[in-house]
């Protein structure tokens, strides 16, 4: 069987990605579909990897969005399926950060900003290597590396799901109804939940960036004295406070994977 390994990262597409190859009805996928066994169950050997698929087909998907985050983890990929297409997404940085915040943010309505601070730390240190293990990859998968673009997906997803399933082999497949259109999203945080995150942050970080740190308490504050229903405005307006100390980390790192999906096959 050909093998199809998604690797992430998380927040570009990998549901999509799923629907759309599962839709076919020519992909063995493992039960449940994020086994992530080259980075937490590679002890258990490949006999237990190979028992997680349900069914035989042509090719069988391995989808797992944490894969990307550690080069042990490509490394073991690599020695067990050299002639595999892997697929990696692509999407503007600071945009998978934002929604890997909002996702966790109604995850843990967690309202301390030390928590707010280190997920967010932590994620923009898996964001700056994920490159280095892209470029990796490429230097040994070539073409068969495969880089799917977030933003393609929402401007034409049946033009590249198409393109995908040529890039993998499967162009006779049907693109399933599910992904002409559905792609991954997270709600907006809520306008209570919202306020008091900005509030939280605008006292901590009063002291690093006073012009910035006085504006967003002076919004919050009054929309929370006036009770305005906000969904987007404000958790955007924390994030971009929150971030702006490494926007030009992330402008430079886009720029490179840009560079590296030319080295592989777009969709």
């Amino acid at each position: 069987m050909q093998a199809i390994i998604g690797v992430g990262p998380t927040r570009t597409c990998s549901t999509w990605i799923y629907n759309l190859l599962a839709g076919t009805g020519y992909v063995a996928f493992p039960q449940p579909k994020e086994i992530e066994f080259f980075n937490r169950h590679y002890n258990r050997g490949m006999q237990w990897y190979w028992e997680q698929f349900s069914a035989n087909a042509e090719h069988f998907c391995d989808i797992s969005p944490r894969y990307i985050d550690h080069m042990a983890t490509c490394e073991r990929i690599w020695q067990a399926f050299p002639d595999a297409r892997v697929v990696v997404g692509v999407r503007d940085p600071i945009e998978r950060l934002q929604s890997s915040f909002k996702l966790w943010y109604r995850i843990t309505r967690s309202r301390r900003i030390e928590d707010y601070q280190k997920f967010l730390l932590d994620d923009l240190h898996t964001q700056l290597l994920i490159a280095n293990r892209v470029e990796w990859l490429a230097e040994r998968y070539g073409k068969r590396l495969i880089f799917v673009r977030h933003e393609d997906v929402r401007g034409d997803a049946v033009g590249t799901a198409q393109k995908l399933l040529t890039a993998l082999g499967l162009s006779g497949a049907a693109v399933p109804q599910i992904c002409e259109h559905e792609i991954n999203s997270v709600h907006t945080l809520g306008a209570r939940w919202s306020t008091e995150l900005a509030i939280a942050a605008w006292r901590h970080m009063e002291l690093l960036w006073p012009g910035p740190a006085w504006r967003l308490r002076q919004w919050s504050e009054a929309h929370l004295l006036h009770r305005v229903e906000l969904e987007d405005a404000m958790p955007n307006w924390v994030f971009s406070i929150m971030i702006r100390p490494y926007r030009s980390l992330f402008e430079a790192d886009a720029a490179r994977l840009e560079r590296l999906a030319r080295t592989g096959r777009a969709c």
